[in-house]
């Protein structure tokens, strides 16, 4: 028996399921980095900032002390919902002068950095998504 296969609509799904996948990953790699940022003042967990394509190479004047890093997660959230099916590659930027020595074990509270402890925790966020999203 014959069965047509509509390759287009079958790559489409595909495109769109790694697309949903990249995002849900980046978001949750985020969420880790901007949790994992020591807090005094709030002026380093509030100037994490994700783009597509290029980096943001400027400091905001955003301050978040709040438990859940809700102020910046917000608006990751907002650039991370739009689809980025051009699959360009995601920056998580943070221009503050002090923000490598705090990542290179500067802060008692946090001596095993932000990014470099997520980095180590994407495979399993990634593969868990590319389940969720049947890819």
């Amino acid at each position: 028996m014959a069965r047509k296969v509509d390759f287009k609509k079958a790559l489409r799904d595909t495109r769109e399921g790694v697309d949903k996948t990249i995002r849900a990953t980046a978001l949750d790699m985020f969420k880790d980095i901007v949790l994992r940022t020591p807090v005094d003042t709030g002026r380093l967990r509030g100037n994490w900032q994700v783009s597509y394509g290029n980096p943001i190479k400027t400091e905001t004047d955003t301050v978040d002390k709040s438990e859940s890093g809700s102020v910046v997660m917000g608006l990751a959230a907002n650039t991370l919902n739009r689809s980025n099916l051009n699959f360009e590659t995601i920056w998580f930027s943070n221009n503050l002068p002090y923000a490598e020595r705090i990542e290179n074990g500067y802060s008692r509270q946090q001596p095993q950095g932000m990014v470099k402890v997520t980095i180590l925790e994407y495979q399993p966020l990634l593969e868990k998504y590319a389940r969720i999203n049947k890819i």
